[in-house]
């Protein structure tokens, strides 16, 4: 059960992210309905520009948090392995 519920968490993710760097998307990307007042049609990449590179800060952020663990996760299955190795044998 817990993978449906990452699962479903994930598409949630996915999703909002998407909305965030492209607003309306599925039912006219940047169409009149989504902008502010005042918006003009040059302005997309700025706004593009100001979602995009802090989502991708953020994501960088984790794979950089996530490779800095893996000593830590080996070191913890190769513990885990071992414990499992001793109670076998008794």
């Amino acid at each position: 059960m817990p993978w449906a519920i990452a699962t479903v968490l994930t598409a949630l993710i996915a999703y909002a992210s998407l909305q965030l760097l492209m607003p309306g998307v599925g039912s006219g990307w940047f169409s009149k309905a989504y902008l502010p007042d005042g918006w003009t049609h040059g302005e997309r990449v700025s706004y593009l520009l100001t979602e995009a590179v802090p989502l991708a800060a953020f994501i960088l952020m984790g794979v950089i948090f996530w490779a800095l663990g893996a000593p830590t996760r080996s070191a913890m299955r190769a513990a885990s392995d071992g414990a499992a190795a001793d109670t076998e044998g008794t």
